[in-house]
């Protein structure tokens, strides 16, 4: 599939599936100096909102780099991603991993317009790093946050990225 095939496809969470066995995400964050700060940089932002015990929500995790970052720090998380590809990669990087780290990770392939599986603010910290690029409806960027605002705690931190249009 090319990316004009690709960009054809109307359904956005198949688009987005085929996205990501076109797309390397395994590779994004370590693949150039510039990438590793980027994640550098992000990880020293959410380390200021981490507290002991807290639980974290990765929405839209890829292939786990901040899943697996973090739970190798001591944090419970919860990772959810669409992709087949990404959770075929991250189910395989979790077999792999130390027990410790195994444990501390509970991998989800869903939709992050529909976060009914997680209860009202139920998580300390929430990463929405990814469906903000996929999402072309500004209807559905909406319930995709207000979904996020929804599972953190009131006192919790949402960490969000996007590409403005």
């Amino acid at each position: 599939m090319n990316f004009e095939e690709l960009c054809q496809i109307e359904n956005e969470a198949e688009r987005v599936s085929k996205t990501y066995e076109i797309f390397q995400e395994d590779v994004r964050l370590s693949g150039s100096q510039a990438a590793r700060v980027e994640f550098l940089t992000t990880i020293h932002y959410i380390r200021q909102a981490l507290r002991p015990g807290a639980r974290i929500l990765d929405i839209g995790a890829g292939t786990g780099a901040y899943s697996f970052y973090l739970a190798g720090e001591g944090y419970q998380v919860d990772a959810l991603e669409l992709a087949d590809h990404n959770v075929e990669v991250f189910q395989n990087k979790l077999m792999q991993s130390d027990g410790c780290v195994r444990e501390r990770i509970r991998l989800v392939q869903g939709n992050a317009l529909d976060l009914s599986g997680y209860q009202e603010e139920s998580f300390d910290v929430v990463l929405l790093f990814g469906p903000l690029y996929h999402l072309s409806q500004e209807k559905d960027r909406q319930q995709c946050i207000a979904q996020a605002r929804r599972v953190c705690k009131k006192d919790g931190t949402m960490f969000v990225s996007f590409i403005s249009k």
